[in-house]
């Protein structure tokens, strides 16, 4: 829809006339499945000036069971709402093999903190967040932290 509007410009009585972002978002509307939602999340992110400032605070293990409960709080002193992935790496069992990891997902908002709670059966070593660089934040070097059980 977007690229027949546009193609080659829209006539207008001042002249041609090409896109802005806020015409690429009419074009996408129609399409999303929720729009409120959308609108939210292109007000925020496409239109406003949101960006997270993460840092994980008060990283804990424990020996649970047969395992280990990993807790730690994620904080958000920036702006901006979003889900986030939490990884705690186990350490890799020979060189040719993977490290053990396991992932939760929380949700970040505006200036507030996310407790993390995870459990896992091998021995973290390290606990980081957006292990694959999904999300635009600052403060990626406060996202991880070494893990002793």
């Amino acid at each position: 829809d977007f690229v027949d509007t546009w193609r080659n410009g829209v006539e207008t009585p001042e002249g041609l006339d090409f896109p802005l972002i806020e015409d690429l978002l009419e074009s996408l509307r129609p399409h999303a499945p929720d729009q409120e939602a959308f609108d939210r999340f292109t007000n925020e992110w496409m239109l406003e000036r949101a960006l997270p400032s993460l840092e994980l605070r008060e990283a804990d293990v424990q020996p649970d069971g047969d395992g280990y409960r990993v807790t730690a709080t994620l904080a958000n002193t920036g702006t901006g709402t979003a889900d986030v992935t939490v990884r705690v790496e186990g350490k890799a069992p020979a060189d040719d093999q993977p490290a053990a990891s396991a992932d939760v997902t929380e949700g970040i908002s505006d200036d507030s903190d996310s407790p993390v709670d995870l459990w896992v059966s091998f021995e973290p070593v390290r606990l980081l967040v957006d292990p694959d660089v999904e999300l635009l934040h600052a403060g990626r070097r406060r996202t991880e932290t070494p893990l002793t059980p």
